[in-house]
C-alpha cells in the first residue's frame, strides 16, 4: 500500500468518525425531545389539579409559586425542545463522498490510479470539512438546548417539592 492509498483510508476513516457523530448527536436529540414530552404531559396533567386543590385561603399563594414554576418550567422545556428539534432539521444537508459520478467518469476518461486517489482525496477533505460543519452547530443547538432543560428540570423539582409541602396534610 503506497502513501496515496494510506492518505485515502485515513480520510475515508475521517469520513465514517463523521458520519458516526452526526448520528450519534442526531440520536441523543431525539431522545430529549421524547423525555422531554413525557415531563410536559405530566406537568399539564398535574396543572389543573392545582387550581382544584387550591380552593383554601392560605394556598392561595403557595398556589400562585406552584402556579409560576410550573409555567416557567414549561416554557424551558418548549424552548429546550425547539433547539434539539432545530439541531435535529438543520438547513445544509450532509456531504457524501466519493462521489460515485466523479470515480466514473474518471475511469470512463482512463484516468491514471493516482489522479483517482488525488481527486478523491481532496473532495473527501472538503466534504469531511463541511459535514464537520454542520455537526458542529448541531451540537451547539443542542447544549444550549440542554442548558434550558436543566433550569426546566430544576424549576420542576421546586415545583414538585413545593407541591409535596403545599398539600402535606
Amino acid at each position: 500500500m503506497d502513501e496515496k492509498e494510506i492518505l485515502l483510508n485515513l480520510a475515508l476513516h475521517r469520513y465514517d468518525e463523521v458520519n458516526n457523530r452526526n448520528s450519534s448527536v442526531d440520536n441523543k436529540n431525539k431522545s430529549m425531545i421524547g423525555f422531554i414530552g413525557i415531563i410536559l404531559t405530566i406537568e399539564i396533567t398535574i396543572l389543573p389539579q392545582i387550581f382544584n386543590r387550591s380552593s383554601e385561603i392560605l394556598l392561595i399563594n403557595a398556589s400562585r409559586a406552584l402556579i409560576c414554576l410550573e409555567i416557567m418550567s414549561i416554557c424551558c422545556y418548549a424552548i429546550s425542545i425547539f433547539y434539539f428539534i432545530s439541531a435535529i432539521t438543520f438547513v445544509s444537508t450532509f456531504q457524501e463522498a466519493p462521489v460515485m459520478s466523479g470515480i466514473i467518469s474518471s475511469i470512463e476518461n482512463k484516468d491514471d490510479a493516482d489522479l483517482i486517489i488525488n481527486k478523491n482525496i481532496v473532495s473527501l477533505q472538503k466534504c469531511i470539512e463541511d459535514n464537520h460543519e454542520i455537526v458542529e452547530d448541531k451540537t451547539k443547538k443542542a447544549k444550549i438546548g440542554f442548558e434550558f432543560f436543566k433550569y426546566g428540570l430544576i424549576s420542576t423539582v421546586t415545583f414538585f417539592i413545593l407541591l409535596l409541602l403545599t398539600f402535606w396534610r
